[in-house]
């Protein structure tokens, strides 16, 4: 089981065996900008990193504890977004703000 911890410099990845064992962090893992800015897979961790220039997406292998990074980001993932990951392991979805104003819309005699 993975959790994230909130700290004062970020937030840490942490792992808890599922029958037994004490929660501990995430060996050679980085701290992570947001809470929302990572996802596990069986392989391991793909999280996104706003704190390097440009904004990166990176994968934390379980059996080597390396970290690669896979993609460089036209723009910082919005860090309440999110980030998933297809169940083979080609196509990465997160967010990112484009355009940070908001529009009212009004629709009438909505059913």
């Amino acid at each position: 089981m993975f959790f994230n911890v909130k700290e004062t410099n970020g937030v840490a990845l942490w792992s808890k065996p599922i029958n037994a064992g004490e929660a501990e962090p995430v060996r050679d893992m980085p701290r992570l900008d947001a809470a929302e800015s990572w996802t596990v897979t069986v392989r391991g961790i793909y999280f996104t990193s706003s704190s390097s220039t440009p904004s990166t997406i990176n994968f934390y292998d379980f059996a080597t504890r390396t970290i690669q990074p896979l993609c460089n980001l036209p723009q910082p993932p919005t860090p309440s977004g999110g980030l998933s990951v297809s169940p083979d392991g080609r196509w990465v979805l997160y967010t990112q703000t484009d355009d940070a104003q908001s529009d009212i819309m009004l629709a009438n005699h909505f059913q």
